[in-house]
Parts: structure tokens; C-alpha cells; sequence
């Protein structure tokens, strides 16, 4: 087993509720970056063996990987728990339960926050004092759930923005820890397509290469090298065949491009566009990987209800249909494109 910074038994949490969910506090080596307590959610009554399966949510908040960027307002430093509850109760989209066509409705939830600027992958304090232990975090509550909801049918991972980029590495671990189940995942709007500088940082200063699950043939946890991660990514699609993986992007997302900008840029030069078709074209060398690329420019589509109403550049494919065809059907649709002739497509300069 990795070795992560001590922290408490799960046996040990002490929690608090309001409405529909319940923060728990983890405590031990849980931190946020400047060592404010750490919490995660809970669906109220998610210890049920009835839920129809289990989700499993990475928040996303940006990133820092050296100590100029992580002095920057590039991340989220904190967990403010009532504000958090509030926006749970009050959140719509993937999860939320009051749409028909909810693919995840009536799933005991596991939404795990983000305050570490390490999309959930670090285990380490770095020379400059943040505390880059999103995997410390995160392994507390993937532990609560374990012990907690024993045996769910179906298990989803997810993540949004830069939990995307923590639910491409955390999705193995999980599913490892539920055999029995039918594995899902979805990435929300973070593709596997890194910049060089942010890379190689993260596996300095927040022990990145350490949260990849040992048991994927061909994974590579060395130094950057252009479109690395999405190599990564088909590897582990491969090395779970009967799992399904899936990554949502707007072709004209000003965020994941500010991002791979601000990461230092790589492969492709810094055109966010073209190196994000060639990963989505990397990973989908694997058979069991599909992709959703939609017109415009939203960045995270599961945390609100435009996720059932936001449609394929030709208007055929509703986002929700299409991700509930592919967490429950018998076959799904592998590759919504969004070529260049349709608007808000991407960038024609390319």
C-alpha cells in the first residue's frame, strides 16, 4: 500500500449535518493548503445497501505548483463548510435527484472538496509551506466510503475543472476497492493535456507521481513529455476493459486553455485547441473511452441543470442522454465531435 502522511482512523471522524447532506471532518494529516481543517459530504443516508449505486465527485478550485503560483489567487485555500452544505442542497445537475433524467438519481454520494492546488494527487508539504495533500484528503473519504456503503451496483467517479484531472487518477483506486460493481467515469471539463512547466512542478512539489494506481500496464510517472498524460489515460482505460471512461469539454473552453497556458503550455506549442483533439484522439485508441465535445465556451457542465439541456454542434445528442446511455446502457456513443464547420466549434485558426 502507498504510504500516505499519518492520519486518524476513520473511526474517528466526527461529523455535523444540514439537509440532505452531512460534512464529515477526517482530521489527522488532512489539511487545506495553509492548514485550515479539512471536510467532505455526504449524502444523508448514503450508509443505505438500497442506493442504486454510488457517486463519487472530485470538486475542481485551479492549481499551484511552485511557490510563485501557489502565492497567487490560482486556487482554492479553504473548505467553508456551510457555505459548501448550501450549495449542495441548492445544486442542480449530475447527482441532485430532482430531474427524471438524472443518470446518477437515487445514488448515495461521496463529494469530496478541493483546497490543495494539487487536483487531488498530492502527499507532500512543499519547501515553500503549502501543504499539497489532496490525496491524504481524498483517501479519507474514498476510506469513509469503503467502510461505509458496502456494495453498490453501479460505482461512478467524477470530477469537474480540476477534479476532472484528480478523477482520471482516482477512478482505478476506486473501482479496485468495488470489484463487484459496474464501473462509470466521467471528466468535466479537464481533458489529460498538461502543460510542461505545471507537470513537471507537481511531480516535485506535490509527489504527483505517487497517486497513480500500481496495477496499469504501460503507465509512464517520469517527466513531462507532449501529450504524457493522455497516454496515461488510455493505459488506464485499457487496463480496466470493463470499465467505461469518458471526459465532457467545451471546444471554446477560455478556461482549461487559460490553464494550459498558465502551466506553461507543451505539446502544440500553446494551442490548448489542437493539443486537446490530438489527447481526446490519444486516449480513444482505447476502446472503452467516449468523449463529449460541445459548442461554446461553459466550463462544468454537471454541476448545474444546462446539463440537460446543452446539445451536440448539430443538435442531435443531449449531453444528459448521452451520459446516461453511457453509465447505463448496452452500448453508447463513443465520440460526440464538435467539427470545425459548426459554430462555437473549435478554433478554425488552428
Amino acid at each position: 500500500p502507498e504510504k500516505l502522511m499519518a492520519r486518524e482512523s476513520p473511526n474517528r471522524l466526527q461529523s455535523g449535518t444540514d439537509g440532505g447532506w452531512e460534512a464529515v471532518y477526517p482530521q489527522g494529516a488532512t489539511s487545506c493548503s495553509h492548514g485550515s481543517p479539512y471536510a467532505f459530504f455526504v449524502r444523508k443516508g448514503t450508509t443505505s445497501t438500497k442506493a442504486k449505486g454510488l457517486l463519487v465527485e472530485f470538486e475542481g478550485g485551479g492549481c499551484c505548483f511552485d511557490a510563485i503560483t501557489c502565492d497567487s489567487p490560482s486556487y482554492t485555500r479553504r473548505v467553508n463548510v456551510k457555505a459548501k452544505l448550501r450549495y449542495l442542497n441548492n445544486r442542480q445537475g449530475l447527482g441532485d435527484g430532482t430531474n427524471a433524467k438524472d443518470p446518477a438519481k437515487g445514488f448515495a454520494r461521496v463529494f469530496i472538496p478541493y483546497c490543495t492546488g494539487d487536483a487531488h494527487l498530492g502527499n507532500k508539504t512543499a519547501d515553500y509551506g503549502i501543504h499539497h495533500v489532496g490525496r491524504v484528503n481524498a483517501r479519507a473519504a474514498v476510506d469513509w466510503a469503503i467502510e461505509n456503503i458496502k456494495d453498490p451496483p453501479l460505482v461512478l467517479v467524477s470530477g469537474f475543472s480540476a477534479g476532472s484531472v484528480g478523477s482520471y487518477v482516482w477512478a482505478p483506486h476506486i473501482f479496485h476497492a468495488y470489484p463487484n460493481a459496474i464501473h462509470r467515469h466521467l471528466g468535466d471539463s479537464y481533458l489529460p493535456l498538461f502543460g510542461k512547466k505545471g507537470y513537471n512542478g507537481g511531480l516535485v512539489n506535490w509527489d504527483s507521481s505517487g497517486a497513480y494506481y500500481d496495477g496499469i500496464v504501460g503507465l509512464d510517472r517520469g517527466p513531462w513529455h507532449p501529450l504524457l498524460s493522455a497516454m496515461n489515460m488510455n493505459a488506464t482505460a485499457r487496463a480496466f476493459p470493463h470499465a467505461r471512461f469518458s471526459s465532457y469539454v467545451s471546444a471554446r473552453d477560455s478556461a482549461q486553455e487559460g490553464f494550459y497556458v498558465f502551466e506553461g503550455c507543451g505539446a502544440e506549442g500553446c494551442s490548448w485547441s489542437k493539443a486537446a483533439q490530438m489527447a481526446i484522439d490519444v486516449v480513444h485508441a482505447a476502446p472503452n473511452y467516449a468523449s463529449f465535445v460541445a459548442p461554446g465556451n461553459e466550463h462544468i457542465i454537471t454541476e448545474t441543470s444546462s446539463m440537460f439541456t446543452k446539445a451536440s454542434a448539430d443538435g442531435k445528442v443531449i449531453f444528459a442522454d448521452w451520459l446516461g446511455q453511457l453509465i447505463h446502457g448496452e452500448s453508447y456513443n463513443t465520440s460526440v465531435p464538435c467539427p470545425e464547420e459548426f459554430k462555437e466549434c473549435w478554433h478554425r485558426s488552428i
